[in-house]
């Protein structure tokens, strides 16, 4: 009975140790795939180290040239912002792919780095859509700011808004191939994970597609909102309304004698309106604000009448015996139209400036 027991004990040994040996074996099996699993994914693993370089030297350099630059023209302000938004661009692409690091890749198992991957994925494509929404309203408001948009109406604001709606293709065409070009690297370590983990791969990209749509319906947004803030607001005369008050009048202003050169007013015009329509730019404080004042057919023919007549003297327009504008008569004026170029206190102010000018 004792021998039996003996037996079973040696047996039972016997199996112990064998079960250690074979989990030994596979244990080390596990490691010598994930040391050949890592050296076949290294190229792509060092696509991410280039990129982590590129970021840390490239960056802080464009963010002097471009301050510099933008210093030299007058914008320190716009500089300065340029340079912050590199050095945020810096941080979150150094804090996106710290995952990817040499020595983290090697410490870590394959469903991590597989997970890792995925989340890259995402974080990327959210900071691409982001980055490219940022630098295409920086775009914009520079554009508002700086550039000088003074009689933008019609063709010239149409010509800008298709501009801001080509330079959203492109930040879409740039965004897809920074996206995709990046990401492909992401997808190669994954599939090569899946492929040795016997997971099925596959092959649609849906976070491409999310990041596409996300990034189509922004810019197309923000196109429209430039489109919105950038609108000069028009003012018009309804076609029957013939009503006038009858406070506006264009004169010359620096003739000796008043009497030899025309008026244009409401008696003029034997009572009948001179305003046709107003076009107006955005409300800029403390800055003039561009004003179109097209005319009537009948005004506009006195006016091309009186400009011709008055060239090489100064006009003005004058407003309830004030005047609001004045200008250099160089020769007649066929179109039309006058503008005006006057600071205002408030948006409120402009409105009721615009309000009644189109009453006369």
């Amino acid at each position: 009975m004792e021998n039996t027991e003996n037996n079973n004990l040696s047996e039972l040994d016997q199996l112990k140790a064998q079960y250690e040996t074979l989990k030994e074996q596979l244990d080390q099996q596990e490691i010598v795939n994930d040391r050949l699993m890592k050296s076949a994914i290294q190229t792509n693993v060092d696509f991410f180290t280039r990129n982590r370089k590129t970021a840390m030297i490239l960056y802080p350099i464009m963010a002097v040239l471009l301050y510099i630059y933008f210093d030299g023209l007058g914008f320190r302000v716009f500089g300065l912002i340029m340079a912050l938004l590199l050095a945020v661009c810096t941080f979150v692409e150094l804090w996106l792919t710290r995952n990817t690091r040499q020595q983290v890749v090697e410490n870590s198992d394959l469903l991590t780095l597989s997970k890792n991957m995925q989340q890259l994925k995402t974080g990327y494509a959210i900071y691409v859509v982001v980055w490219l929404l940022v630098c295409f309203a920086f775009g914009a408001v520079f554009t508002f700011k700086f550039v000088d948009t003074q009689g933008l109406n019609g063709a010239r604001f149409m010509n800008l808004i298709w501009l801001m709606g080509f330079v959203a293709v492109l930040l879409v065409v740039f965004g897809i191939v920074a996206y995709r070009t990046f990401v492909g690297h992401c997808n190669n370590i994954i599939r090569q994970i899946d492929a040795v983990e016997g997971r099925p791969t596959t092959k649609k990209n849906l976070t491409f597609w999310y990041f596409l749509g996300g990034l189509v319906l922004l810019l197309a947004a923000g196109v429209f909102l430039t489109y919105y803030v950038m609108k000069p607001v028009t003012y018009s005369r309804p076609d029957n309304d013939l009503t006038t008050e009858g406070k506006l009048e264009i004169r010359v202003l620096d003739a000796d004698t008043l009497a030899q050169y025309p008026i244009i007013n409401a008696s003029a015009l034997q009572g009948k309106p001179m305003v046709k329509k107003v076009v107006c730019n955005k409300y800029r404080e403390n800055e003039e604000t561009p004003i179109i004042v097209n005319l009537t057919p009948e005004a506009s023919q006195l006016w091309y009448q009186f400009t011709t007549e008055v060239a090489g003297h100064k006009a003005a327009l004058v407003m309830d015996g004030v005047v609001i504008q004045d200008w250099q008569v160089m020769c007649g004026i066929e179109n039309g139209t006058c503008f005006i170029m006057r600071t205002y206190s408030s948006k409120g102010e402009l409105k009721d400036f615009c309000n009644c000018l189109i009453k006369q």
